[in-house]
């Protein structure tokens, strides 16, 4: 008797998902705290790919309703950062098995599809072994993008002084709202969003008064 894989439900959008685990997933591009429910520790099976198209729908939007550019741009640079260090590790899979196929095949045909999601196209027509030289190349390119992007985030961190955890950010959330704690695994993006929104609103409030 087959055991029936659990259906699981993703988070649909910045109304829904809370701010820990938005920040999970932009810091690790670990999509199972898309999942409702994962808790961070048990393995889950989903569609992974499903989870990424909802991710970029809710990064996107995040994009949209903020006002921290710096913070934005953060975010930004460590998504990009998740993919150029995904897109290594499949790719680098990929050719390293390539190297053994001797003959031309169906086979291959899968891995060059494979390959092509990744924007590394391999023409067929070609001596494999001329090809495979071309796509480590393009492997040595993705890894200078890797540096310049872990570069950037680092120029911004000196700027930014290293940017606040988000656990700091809650304290300091909650301190400049005289609110006793966020607990951010229960606040949503949309209403984390919020409370910074609230934050500028009154500390320009308190400015004015201070003129």
């Amino acid at each position: 008797m087959k055991t029936k894989t659990k259906k699981v439900h993703f988070y649909k959008g910045c109304s829904d998902i809370s701010i820990f685990n938005f920040d999970e997933i932009a810091k690790t591009s670990n999509y199972s705290y898309m999942v409702i429910g994962y808790d961070g520790y048990n393995e889950v099976d989903f569609d992974e790919t499903m989870a990424q198209e909802l991710w970029k729908k809710i990064y996107n939007d995040f994009c949209k309703m903020g006002n921290d550019n710096t913070s934005l741009l953060y975010y930004e640079l460590l998504d990009q950062l998740g993919y150029l260090k995904m897109r290594k590790l499949f790719v680098l899979a990929l050719l390293n098995q390539l190297k053994f196929f001797k003959k031309p095949g169906s086979i291959l045909k899968l891995y060059f599809q494979e390959l092509a999601k990744w924007r590394y196209k391999i023409d067929p027509k070609n001596p494999l072994v001329d090809e495979l030289a071309k796509m480590y190349q393009l492997v040595r390119i993705n890894d200078n993008k890797i540096g310049m992007v872990e570069s950037e985030i680092k120029i911004l961190k000196d700027d930014e002084q290293e940017p606040m955890s988000l656990v700091m950010q809650a304290i300091k959330l909650a301190q400049g709202l005289g609110k006793e704690n966020i607990d951010t695994k229960k606040t949503t993006v949309e209403h984390w969003l919020g409370l910074y929104e609230e934050l500028r609103i009154t500390n320009e409030h308190k400015r004015r008064n201070a003129a």
